[in-house]
């Protein structure tokens, strides 16, 4: 089977021996078996990953070193080869090794869970052929991940029913679909300040999202702020630059959610709380319901105590 590597931190799977613990200026490293839950952070493709090495770093700059430690590139004639690094290698005609002598397995696919600042951090080329290897797109990671996009979209609906792009109604589908988003510097932001100037209790139906956040990070209720406080968050919104000190926002009209009888726990206790999620579709084709979470809370996150569902696909 080939290497395949999923970096949350980070994690590396081969098929052909099992890896075992070792330290790293002072970081711990260890292997967990399978059958144990790990990070959600992570894909579980449990069916068919059965060797991992599971990087439980302490400091967040861990992540990078990490990827120093496991990623290593060997050239030949033809092309530069990612790779990871080999514990216990057998010998083989084909063995693949460092110019430092480093046994290493070469990286077929790669799973990516990152964020904007860790990939910014990454060298070029390892950034390079990791692109080249990437099972979830780098284009959907640094460009749908920006919480700027639904906004985007939003004030691209007109110009692309003109252009034929779309029609009328999948413009309005569109429209009724994406959560109402306002993008710092555009007309709408100005608007949603002059609107909560006249009124003040027009933020309690907001809150603000960080542009390049994550699973409920950050998140900015309007109700919880003074109005004052609302009304200085928008005036500092109105360019659409990044502002270098701090995190840079949208405003977003708060979706209020349907709750559903759910038995999220062992014990069989039926919970009633908000339920979100995805499905799946291939040009236009509906191919069925992909990860869900539910939580209690405002914001349903799995990294703040929420419960996360999985599909189960059967051939019959």
């Amino acid at each position: 089977m080939p290497a395949f590597v999923s970096m949350g931190l980070c994690m590396l799977a081969t098929g052909r021996q099992r890896l075992t613990p070792w330290e790293c200026k002072g970081r711990d490293w260890s292997v967990p078996q399978m059958e144990q839950s790990f990070s959600t952070d992570f894909f579980a493709f449990s069916d068919t990953i059965d060797r991992f090495i599971y990087c439980k770093a302490k400091k967040k700059e861990s992540t990078l070193a990490c990827l120093s430690m496991l990623f290593s590139f060997v050239s030949d004639p033809n092309r530069t080869l990612l790779c990871c690094l080999v514990k216990s290698p057998t010998t083989s005609p084909s063995m693949l090794k460092t110019q430092s002598g480093e046994v290493v397995e070469e990286i077929h696919q790669v799973g990516l869970e990152l964020h904007q600042r860790e990939l910014a951090a990454l060298d070029a080329d390892m950034m390079h052929h990791i692109s080249l290897r990437c099972f979830n797109d780098m284009r959907t990671i640094l460009l749908v991940h920006d919480k700027r996009m639904l906004g985007i979209i939003q004030q691209e609906l007109l110009p692309m029913v003109r252009r034929g792009v779309l029609t009328v109604e999948q413009a309005q589908a569109l429209a009724k679909g994406i959560a109402d988003t306002a993008l710092p510097g555009s007309a709408y932001m100005g608007d949603l300040l002059r609107q909560s100037q006249a009124n003040p209790s027009l933020k309690d139906e907001y809150l603000l999202k960080p542009i390049r956040g994550g699973k409920g990070a950050g998140i900015v209720f309007g109700e919880d702020l003074g109005a004052d406080q609302w009304q200085a968050a928008l005036r500092d919104l109105q360019s659409p630059k990044l502002n270098p000190a701090g995190a840079s926002y949208v405003a977003q009209r708060k979706v209020l959610q349907h709750n559903y009888d759910l038995v999220l726990k062992g014990c069989g206790k039926i919970l009633t709380q908000p339920l979100v999620g995805t499905y799946h579709t291939v040009h236009g084709a509906y191919l069925g319901i992909g990860t869900w979470r539910s939580s209690g809370g405002r914001i349903c996150a799995v990294s703040s105590g929420g419960a996360w569902i999985c599909s189960v696909i059967s051939p019959h």
